[in-house]
């Protein structure tokens, strides 16, 4: 993104400022421009699914996944939600926990869900020691239609890749799956 694109929709959407989609897009805004602290502070306080999910991204990746805001249970029947939720358990080693609440999704998963419902899996794969098909699945969201663009989801994918081992090739990061 372009720093001019990113002023002009902060600019937009600082005209809305009392309508929560609004302050969540202003703080993906935050994200992109890398100021995670701003973006922290813009999703605090918002109630919104989509919020309160990048907020509990946000503290686990500064390690506050134990700080109040960062559990997304009470989100219901929110398929992201509920495997954010996993996800952020299996990478603290709670990996009974986060099968537990992977029960809880119903039918077939968007395409961004399963994105990350495969992050999990490569998580429990490595940790029953199964790195080959740990890497199968890693292959798997390489080729995956819409993968989720968010950096939480990559820089996950690029830590699952440096466990088992391998380099990164920052020339072609979209593809390192």
């Amino acid at each position: 993104t372009k720093p001019e694109q990113l002023a002009e929709l902060a600019r937009l959407l600082a005209e809305l400022t009392s309508d929560p989609w609004s302050r969540w897009l202003e703080a993906r805004v935050a994200l992109l421009r890398g100021d995670r602290v701003a973006a922290a502070q813009g999703l605090r306080e918002l109630t919104i699914a989509p919020a309160r999910i990048d907020y509990a991204l946000v503290l686990a990746d500064e390690g506050n996944s134990r700080k109040e805001g960062a559990q997304l249970g009470d989100l219901g029947d929110n398929a992201l939600a509920i495997v954010v939720e996993a996800l952020l358990a299996v990478e603290q080693g709670q990996a009974s926990s986060a099968s537990l609440r992977l029960n809880d999704l119903k039918g077939e998963l968007p395409p961004r869900v399963a994105a990350y419902r495969a992050l999990i899996d490569v998580h429990l794969h490595l940790g029953t020691n199964n790195p080959q098909r740990a890497a199968e699945v890693l292959a798997k969201l390489g080729r995956v239609r819409t993968p989720p663009n968010e950096c939480a989801f990559w820089e996950r994918v690029a830590w699952l890749h440096l466990q088992l081992g391998r380099n990164v090739d920052r020339s072609n990061d979209h593809k390192i799956a």
